[in-house]
């Protein structure tokens, strides 16, 4: 196996994008820094196959000389961006790697400026040809929806996953739950208790695939409201760096309206401090998550508990796909909380990770289910190993 490579990971500004990168890094073992640099006002309408053409293979030879550290093409994503991480002078690294469609043009650059020594990695469904790549990590689910644009390219360079690659795993949640109650005055009442369950709820935003309307969140206020006060769990609910404020006032006053307490009943994140998003997945019982993030949705399958996804009757596209599969397979489930007392008695907390066969579930009544399937497969490894496979070819 080859060692001591170095990576650049290209980053528009997507926590969720740079995390699948690092971890990839992680896991191969390879130093790697992060680039924020994206196309410049000048080109960023322009169509990415558009962008490719205005590459200059020379550039740094050209360049370098004159203290410039990007081609007019490119420009650093935030003008306060320190100078490592908005400049892309030689040496160039071994790997480059593209996390979404804003960051093609900065990789392929540093690939063509190395006369191809600089393997490209791109992350998704790219939206130029995957000839340009030398490896695509692509999700199934864009896979589907996304190929027909182009011919088929090297089914080698092609590494398939099922769930965006993560360093969340079961181990390390459960390790960062045992001080989060103290590190973020999360009441006792809300995260202690067996008589009750802990249901961890994650908000994102609306996006072209994920029509959320106003309408829609209030229905899963009331949703909410039942899980608490009819199936006596208790909440934790933190949103994401994509929530709007509107859309977090909306939530946090409706909850309010409603008569949950903001102490006993339910802990919101005030947005203060660090997000205590990976904390609330270690003291969970359980996981809701809107359907607009596939990668909160990986991460929380990731974490081996019960996954239910809040508006999935709102999804289209290839973010239909995803949920379909997943649901499909057994890990994730509608979150529709029932409207009748439960029956028969809870799962206890010590058995509620097993897959025992119950009639109905009081936070997706939607009809019978199928006992719930736990994420297993270690996906990060392979890719890595493929990649490997891969670099030792061209080098």
């Amino acid at each position: 196996m080859v060692q001591s490579l170095s990576a650049w990971i290209f980053s528009a500004g997507s926590i969720g994008r740079d995390r699948q990168a690092i971890a990839l890094a992680n896991t191969m073992g390879i130093h790697h820094e992060l680039k924020h640099i994206v196309p410049s006002a000048a080109v960023r309408w322009l169509a990415p196959r558009m962008q490719r053409g205005l590459i200059e293979r020379n550039w740094d030879s050209k360049e370098a000389s004159k203290g410039r550290s990007l081609p007019w093409y490119l420009s650093a994503l935030n003008p306060e961006t320190k100078l490592a991480a908005s400049s892309i002078l030689p040496p160039f690294p071994n790997i480059v790697i593209s996390t979404c469609d804003q960051t093609v043009l900065g990789s392929l650059h540093v690939k063509e400026c190395s006369h191809g020594d600089s393997f490209a990695l791109h992350l998704g469904m790219p939206a130029i040809s995957p000839d340009n790549f030398d490896a695509l990590v692509v999700p199934q689910h864009d896979w589907v929806n996304g190929m027909g644009a182009f011919r088929t390219p090297k089914v080698s360079k092609v590494i398939p996953i099922e769930l965006p690659l993560t360093s969340i795993d079961r181990p390390q949640l459960d390790s960062t739950a045992k001080d989060a109650s103290q590190k973020f005055n999360i009441p006792a009442k809300v995260c202690d208790g067996p008589q009750y369950l802990v249901l961890a709820v994650l908000i994102g935003a609306p996006t072209r695939h994920f029509r959320w309307s106003s309408e829609d969140v209030g229905r899963f206020l009331k949703q909410l409201e039942r899980a608490v006060k009819l199936h006596q769990h208790k909440v934790l609910l933190t949103f994401s760096h994509r929530t709007t404020p509107p859309l977090r006032d909306l939530i946090t006053n409706g909850l309010t309206k409603l008569g949950l307490d903001h102490r006993s009943d339910v802990f919101i994140w005030d947005g203060q401090g660090a997000n205590p998003y990976e904390a609330f997945l270690g003291l969970a019982d359980a996981i809701a998550v809107t359907a607009d993030s596939v990668m909160m949705t990986a991460e929380s399958v990731h974490a081996k508990k019960p996954v239910y996804v809040i508006g999935y009757n709102c999804v289209s596209g290839p973010l239909h796909t995803f949920h379909r599969r997943l649901m499909t397979r057994g890990y994730t489930r509608m979150f529709v909380p029932s409207r009748r007392p439960a029956l028969v008695q809870e799962t206890p907390r010590s058995t509620l990770e097993e897959s025992v066969v119950q009639e109905r579930d009081v936070l997706s009544d939607v009809g019978l289910h199928d006992p719930w399937s736990m994420w297993s497969d270690d996906e990060k490894t392979f890719v890595a190993d493929r990649v490997w496979r891969l670099l030792n070819q061209e080098l």
